[in-house]
């Protein structure tokens, strides 16, 4: 069953608007944000988001959400220090920035460089230039693509983050230069269509999806994950030719919030973020309850009061207090242990008495090889 045109945006837009007001609203959100925030200071990295050859498009969302300011280094964008905008064919400007890279300025660097040089559609448009003209398009298109590697390499050596975005049909993927990174230990290439992230334009017919197949080269494997999304197939697409594919080089805003979604969860998969800490509310995904004992179904609003219950003896015993994660590495070179929501139903369903408990994942204790088999609450 095909969508009608109209109808697939509006379901797009009412979904990153879902998204976002949901994001705002959740207490697990925003302390996932304040903690970011605070990693980052900790780890002396002034940005969460660098940009470059790009306006505030992630970083426009980041700051919708709460983060910590990021930078946005294009043509349109001006260099506070000088008055003058992020030129890249600049020698001083490109050292700039190799500057800020190589200080560790920002955890995840996000690189799309125009693809003109590299598109199927520009092959079009070559046909009708002087050799002269393509040459030099294409010189300069090599150029940008060879900076945007070696920010990326530097980067990844630092133990930072990078993602790097071109149509995944451009011949940038086979350039010697792109391989070697994709080559790096981590490194991944993942594909996204870019309707599945509600990217529109207007027609004559009305507002259509785009499809845009887009490449996505990144040495954190969350944010790959996140980004590998297919169209669904049920509504068609506009084709971009006059002057279209110009417009969709605009990130659409469910695309900015994705990769944000990643970075948190690269940060949690790395040890740089707790797993949230506790929750006292349900995940999005737990609409249901079970019992953790007989395995029955649970009232997930009476799981939600017994939770809140145990979070708020948990604080008036000051159970635990927050220390850095690596604190854990340094202490015991692993990463913390784990912890979850142990949910029952001490009663029976005429007369329930829901009790919630939260304790450390199973674990092994080395000495005599005692393996402990059920989790132990964090309870005085």
């Amino acid at each position: 069953m095909s969508l009608h045109p109209h109808k697939a945006v509006r379901d797009s837009i009412l979904r990153i608007r879902d998204k976002v007001d949901k994001a705002k609203r959740s207490k697990s959100w925003k302390d996932g944000i304040s903690e970011m925030n605070e990693t980052l200071r900790r780890e002396g990295i002034e940005s969460p988001i660098m940009e470059v050859y790009s306006p505030p498009r992630v970083n426009g969302m980041a700051n919708a959400l709460g983060l910590a300011s990021g930078l946005s280094l294009d043509l349109t964008e001006l260099d506070p220090e000088d008055g003058m905008p992020w030129d890249f064919t600049k020698r001083e400007k490109r050292d700039k920035v190799m500057d800020m890279v190589l200080g560790k300025k920002a955890l995840l660097l996000i690189g799309s460089p125009l693809c003109t040089a590299f598109s199927q559609l520009q092959n079009w448009n070559f046909r009708k230039m002087s050799r002269e003209k393509r040459d030099e398009i294409i010189k300069k298109g090599r150029e940008h693509l060879k900076f945007c590697m070696l920010l990326y390499r530097i980067q990844h050596e630092n133990g930072m983050y990078f993602l790097h975005e071109h149509p995944h049909s451009a011949t940038s993927w086979k350039m010697p230069e792109v391989e070697e990174i994709m080559g790096l230990d981590g490194v991944e290439l993942t594909k996204g269509d870019m309707c599945a992230f509600g990217m529109y334009q207007d027609t004559d017919e009305g507002r259509k999806l785009v499809l845009k197949p887009t490449g996505f080269m990144t040495n954190a494997s969350e944010i790959g994950n996140e980004l590998n999304k297919r169209c669904e197939g049920n509504h068609s697409h506009v084709t971009l030719v006059n002057g279209r594919a110009k417009k969709a080089q605009v990130y659409p805003d469910e695309l900015c919030f994705t990769i944000i979604t990643g970075l948190l969860k690269q940060m949690k998969r790395d040890g740089r973020l707790s797993e949230g800490g506790i929750e006292m509310e349900m995940a999005e995904d737990e609409a249901h309850a079970w019992d953790d004992t007989t395995g029955e179904e649970l009232d997930a609003g009476m799981v939600k009061d017994a939770r809140m219950e145990e979070v708020r003896e948990i604080h008036k015993h000051e159970v635990y207090y927050k220390v850095p994660i690596g604190m854990s590495w340094e202490k015991t070179g692993k990463a913390p242990i784990k912890a979850r929501w142990l949910d029952i139903n001490k009663g029976d369903k005429v007369h329930p008495n829901y009790r919630s408990r939260y304790v450390a994942k199973d674990f092994t204790m080395k000495r005599d090889l005692i393996y402990l088999q059920q989790p132990h609450p964090w309870r005085r």
